[in-house]
């Protein structure tokens, strides 16, 4: 793996989603390695803000960032020098719309399938399919984002600049670097967090969060409780994961995913069978297939779409 490259594709903004994950990989295997891409950030900082490149002053920043590594990292002074000379040159860009003024904030938006993007602070960001991340900000002082659907955040760490997702109007988080997921689809409002800690500003008060507890809206007010390890990021790993659950409870699982109607009989509802199993979502109708296999379930495909799941022989 280039390294090097890597960093450059994701700070010019046309990574692909493998080579984020190198990223991801190679800034957790020391405190070095992240130390660097750090610096390596307020460097792109500094230059993508100045208002004329060929004023920046490559010698002092390459002298900054030549302080901060080690011997071990001597190939990354070339980088470095590179890096800067590209920022001098006028060459460097956060996207291809980008004036030498400041970085355009952009939009992303997840149409017809998942889609998994980094931010120009080494952030992680998935969307799930119908969502949308608007930028309010260029990051240079902060970072500010607005969420519609639902997304999984992995925020890179930032004393001097938090990061805000807005929801609701009114409604925010705020992070300094830590992992969840959220949902702001104009019916349900829901924060989990994953790693970390998350601070949810809404109806006027500040709810603290922590790894293993989630909030929600419900009935116009916020509930905040310990999340049991379920499915709600099926979306964004393509399993569901079910240990001793009812068959009931799997099936209105499913159709959530997939979100997809299930007409549930009587049968299926009072049934006492339980279900251990791990699936991969590639679709329902496979899904159902296999439950068919396990349980002996049957079901009938509609025209429109939806399903009836009639009885089941759960042994």
């Amino acid at each position: 793996m280039d390294i090097q490259e890597v960093i450059l594709r994701i700070l010019n903004k046309k990574e692909a989603v493998v080579e984020y994950q190198q990223l991801k990989d190679w800034k957790e295997e020391t405190a070095e390695n992240l130390k660097i891409y750090q610096e390596i950030n307020k460097i792109v900082e500094e230059g993508s803000n100045i208002k004329d490149y060929k004023d920046y002053n490559v010698e002092s920043g390459y002298k900054r960032f030549k302080e901060q590594i080690t011997p071990k990292s001597k190939s990354w002074m070339m980088y470095a020098a590179a890096l800067l000379l590209i920022l001098a040159g006028g060459y460097f860009m956060l996207n291809k719309n980008t004036t030498t003024e400041s970085a355009v904030p952009q939009e992303y938006l997840a149409e017809t399938k998942v889609s998994e993007f980094a931010l120009n602070d080494g952030s992680s960001v998935t969307l799930n399919v119908g969502s949308e991340l608007r930028e309010l900000s260029d990051f240079s002082k902060i970072r500010n984002v607005e969420l519609k659907g639902e997304a999984f955040f992995d925020i890179t760490p930032d004393k001097e600049k938090p990061f805000r997702i807005h929801l609701e109007e009114g409604t925010f988080v705020e992070v300094l670097g830590t992992s969840f997921n959220i949902i702001n689809d104009g019916t349900n409002m829901q924060v989990v967090v994953e790693s970390g800690h998350v601070e949810l500003h809404a109806d006027g008060k500040v709810i603290s969060l922590t790894k293993g507890y989630a909030a929600e809206r419900v009935k116009g007010s916020i509930v905040k409780y310990r999340k049991q390890k379920d499915n709600y990021l099926s979306w964004k790993n393509n399993t569901l994961v079910y240990k001793n659950t009812p068959i009931a409870t799997v099936l209105t699982d499913i159709g959530a995913h997939f979100n997809t109607e299930l007409n549930l009989s009587q049968v299926i509802l009072k049934s006492d069978c339980n279900l251990s199993s791990t699936f991969e979502t590639k679709s329902i109708d496979q899904i159902l297939s296999e439950l068919s296999k396990l349980v002996q379930l049957s079901y009938i495909k509609k025209d429109d779409g939806s399903y009836s799941i009639k009885d089941i022989k759960c042994e």
